[in-house]
């Protein structure tokens, strides 16, 4: 819960004075290696250290960087005052070996994005890695994560390490993942696992050095790079770390309010943290627009860093810090949603144009992890069918606390989209009874719309589409991608009510065109093929078949890597293909491939002159359409033109207006009413945990454990006579 600072006197203060970064810097000793002088190293390992002398770490973390397999790095070493021998084992180390460099304040700073600036603006190598004076490598660590740097040049790498608590190694980070899109809800990276380009650091900017961000200004940075760079893992084992066994480690002492993270990411934007601009970053001030939460949080960090000498005469909270406590001027959106296209291809155009104003909700995380984000949220908006399983919770929880909800919709609710013709369809009265729980729905196509309104299933309707992504387009364009000279390289979107037209149109034309031409086709495998009694025929020409993608950041990211060239979109049998939006073809952007699709009414009035091609039903027609699609220059100018116009028609400015409009209409909760929700939610934990003691304690319960262990006892009973 949020420490709210104690009203002060009502005397009017001055404002707090702002902490730049270049005053906290201004005295720092700069002591550079023999070595510095010579030529740049391919590669520079930043080290802050804070009093890691006396217990032996820093001696085993520099030696585990100077034994490296890889040799052509640097070692800057910044350290923050450490009065421990610290200062003396770097001397040492740099009198041995003349890569290491060193940068020493007078005074401790107490944050480490500060150091790790400094040491940055001294390196001079092409990729930037991170080390730290609790992390051991293992030897042919630098070496593993330079040679995927260098296949993926315009790319994040990492691998994985080992966290070593009391007991041992308590936690692997970068070993088996989660989608990269899930860095919006948690960090699972490991700074020392990482190498990225300097590159990277000097578009989309380096370390925040707010205090805000002491704890986790990694998993910032990491969002940040998901946001514009491909983020490539290997598998390799960098090494261990063991500041989670440390009581006086960042992590153990400093505070963190990881409930307001989101909103304080999105307060500033990428142009805010580029190195050269960081020297004057205020580390102190409040952003400019918070929620109370935020404000709360921010004011109970300063508290903490009031013992620094930099920061003694601070002020703690100004009058207007104060008002932002009870006056939240910021309301906070939630989209709720599993990562997959539709929840993308609407939103991550709004990321940078909302900011902290958007909280993003995986339906698929543990219902208490949900609960603890809509509890920060003013409205939320569900993507999908709200009425499924993975929606109860999150519609329940803002039944309970007043949230305004609004749907996402994408499918017509009167006649359902996968449904066969057979099946009756649902009685729009009771639609519209159901969707009164919405404050409004948004609709993905204007089609969608007008069907709503034609049933009047709900007063309060807005389209809300898909969005043109510049970002998530020049990501994944520094996409390595697999080269296939004179091959013509074929994608397929296989919906199940898609399959006719495959078994009819699209296989008799691949096999006609591999005649002639040498062609490859990439399709999703199916998920749970034959479970409806179908499953597809084998591919007539060579075929690759991709396991169906996490998140759709991890689709594109996996299918530009193969560089297709044509994306196919069959004809459509769905009850519901009348109300689709025309979504595929900002798809086939990002992928870099020449749309060709069929004549559904997504893509009435769209055509060649806008990079789109367009196959009339039968395999001949298409085997023609596919035919002149083959010559690379022509796909080249077809996909200028498909920008041009997917920049036109998915204008994000449509979107933010209208995700304007319901931050309008939204009252932000304040600090009366956000503990309300608090006590609330803690009160229905105590309730559960009082039912499950008495479950635990019913004679029942006993009676059947009792069972259990007689069962148990001649089961092994009977397998011990067996044994003899």
């Amino acid at each position: 819960m949020l420490d709210a600072p104690q009203s002060t006197a009502q005397a009017s203060r001055p404002p707090t004075v702002a902490i730049k970064v270049a005053d906290l810097i201004a005295d720092t000793v700069w002591s550079p290696g023999g070595g510095h002088g010579t030529a740049s190293p391919e590669l520079s390992i930043l080290l802050p250290t804070f009093r890691r002398g006396a217990d032996g770490l820093l001696q085993r973390a520099i030696e585990s960087i100077c034994r490296q397999s890889f040799r052509d790095f640097e070692l800057i070493v910044v350290d923050d005052a450490s009065t421990d021998g610290s200062a003396e084992i770097v001397r040492n180390w740099m009198a041995r070996d003349g890569r290491i460099s060193c940068l020493t304040h007078p005074r401790n700073i107490g944050l480490p994005a500060v150091s790790e600036l400094e040491a940055y603006l001294k390196s001079r190598g092409k990729f930037i890695g991170f080390a730290f004076d609790d992390f051991i490598y293992e030897p042919g660590a630098f070496e593993a994560l330079v040679a995927a740097a260098r296949a993926n040049p315009d790319s994040l790498v990492h691998g994985y390490v080992q966290m070593v608590g009391w007991s041992g190694v308590h936690r692997v980070l970068g070993q088996e993942l989660p989608p990269y899109a899930q860095l919006w809800q948690e960090n699972f990276i490991a700074n020392a696992s990482v190498l990225m380009p300097r590159q990277i650091v000097e578009t989309i900017g380096f370390y925040d050095p707010h205090i805000m961000a002491t704890r986790n200004c990694d998993w910032d940075l990491w969002r940040r790079v998901q946001r514009r760079f491909p983020i490539v893992p290997i598998p390799a084992f960098i090494g261990r770390e063991f500041g989670s066994a440390r009581s006086d480690s960042l992590g153990s002492t400093y505070p963190v309010f990881q409930d307001v993270m989101s909103e304080f990411y999105g307060s500033r934007d990428d142009a805010t943290l580029l190195p050269s601009r960081l020297p004057g970053r205020d580390v102190w001030a409040l952003p400019e627009k918070t929620s109370f939460a935020l404000a709360a949080a921010t004011i109970n960090v300063r508290k903490f860093f009031k013992d620094k000498s930099w920061a003694r005469t601070a002020q703690i909270a100004d009058d207007a810090d104060q008002r932002r406590l009870t006056q939240s001027n910021r309301p906070i959106i939630g989209v709720a949603g599993s990562l997959d296209a539709m929840t993308s291809l609407c939103f991550d155009a709004l990321r940078d144009r909302f900011g902290g104003e958007l909280r993003f909700i995986d339906l698929r995380a543990p219902q208490a992890s949900q609960t603890r984000h809509l509890l920060f949220c003013d409205a939320l908006i569900v993507a999908g069918m709200p009425f499924e399983d993975r929606c109860r919770h999150a519609m329940a929880v803002c039944k309970n606390f007043g949230i305004d909800v609004y749907q996402l919709a994408d499918e017509d609710p009167i006649r359902p989209a996968r449904g066969s013709s057979e099946r009756a369809p649902s009685d729009p009265d009771d639609v519209k009874q159901a969707l009164q729980v919405f404050k409004g729905v948004l609709a993905i196509s204007p089609a969608l719309v007008e069907r709503y309104k034609a049933n009047a299933l709900h007063a309060n309707l807005r389209l809300l589409g898909p969005a043109f992504d510049r970002a998530t387009m020049d990501k994944a364009h520094r996409v390595a991608v697999e080269p296939h000279p004179g091959k013509l390289r074929i994608g397929l979107t296989d919906d199940g009510f898609r399959r006719k037209s495959l078994q009819d149109s699209l296989y008799p034309a691949l096999l006609r065109l591999s005649q002639h031409r040498d062609v490859e086709l990439v399709a999703t495998a199916p998920s749970n093929p034959g479970a409806d009694g179908w499953a597809p025929p084998p591919s007539p020409v060579a075929s690759r078949s991709l396991p169906r993608a996490s998140s759709y950041d991890a689709f594109i990211q996996g299918w530009r890597a193969l560089g297709i060239d044509l994306l196919v979109h069959p004809e459509g049998t769905s009850l519901d293909i009348d109300h689709k939006a025309p979504g595929l073809l900002l798809t086939a952007l990002y992928l870099g491939a020449v749309p060709v699709v069929c004549d559904e009414a997504a893509f009435h009035g769209i055509g060649e002159d806008d990079g789109v091609l367009k196959a009339a039903p039968g395999a001949a027609n298409l085997v023609t359409v596919l035919e002149g699609a083959s010559d690379p220059d022509r796909r080249v100018e077809l996909l200028r033109r498909l920008e041009r116009f997917c920049a036109k028609r998915f204008d994000p400015e449509a979107s933010q207006r209208v995700l304007q409009s319901i931050c309008e209409a939204t009252r932000p909760a304040d600090a009366l009413s956000h503990q309300a929700r608090l006590h609330s939610e803690y009160a229905r934990l105590f309730y559960v945990a009082d039912q499950a003691a008495i479950q635990l304690n019913s004679r029942a319960f006993k009676l059947a454990m009792k069972l259990r262990r007689l069962v148990n006892l001649a089961r092994h009973a009977g397998r011990a006579l067996l044994g003899r």
